[in-house]
Order: C-alpha cells, then sequence, then structure tokens
C-alpha cells in the first residue's frame, strides 16, 4: 500500500468519525450497486436530517425501510396524504 492511499484512509477515517458527527452528519457505506452509477459499491456517503416538506423529485434521500435497513434512492414523486406532509415514491 502506498503512503498516498493510506493518507487517504486515514483522512476518510478522522472525517467519519470526527468532523461530520459534529455537524449532525451520519455515515453509511453503499452496499448494493442499486444506485449505480451515481454512488458506487463501497462508497462511503454523507447523510443529514432535513425537513421533509423540503425533498423534491429528483434529489437522493436515505431513509429507514425498519429498523435495522437502511436504504438510499432518488426520490421520483411526492404525493401529498391526509394524514402525512408528503408520502414519497422511490425509484427502486
Amino acid at each position: 500500500m502506498t503512503a498516498k492511499k493510506l493518507l487517504q484512509i486515514i483522512s476518510t477515517i478522522l472525517v467519519a468519525l470526527v468532523g461530520v458527527r459534529l455537524a449532525g452528519i451520519r455515515t453509511f457505506t453503499v452496499l448494493s450497486g442499486s444506485m449505480e452509477p451515481t454512488y458506487h459499491v463501497g462508497s462511503l456517503i454523507y447523510v443529514k436530517k432535513v425537513d421533509p416538506t423540503t425533498i423534491r423529485p429528483g434529489q437522493v434521500i436515505t431513509f429507514m425501510l425498519d429498523e435495522n435497513t437502511v436504504a438510499t434512492h432518488r426520490v421520483v414523486e411526492v404525493v401529498p396524504d391526509e394524514d402525512d406532509p408528503s408520502t414519497l415514491r422511490f425509484r427502486t
């Protein structure tokens, strides 16, 4: 392993563990190819909470499918619902 590659790995770890936590950002690793070519398998993504009413079609969001599963998908359509200000449909 080259010194440049090692420095890049160490920098990524430091940013992920320290810097982004202070800014309220969480990090996730892309585990599948469902978002190729935008996000490649193994890529590190940074996620910050946003107001759901600001989400628009074309944006990429990360959300909980259930209490143990995180998913990242592109929003196809935002459909208003009577009980919930916005119900989101995703390209899968």
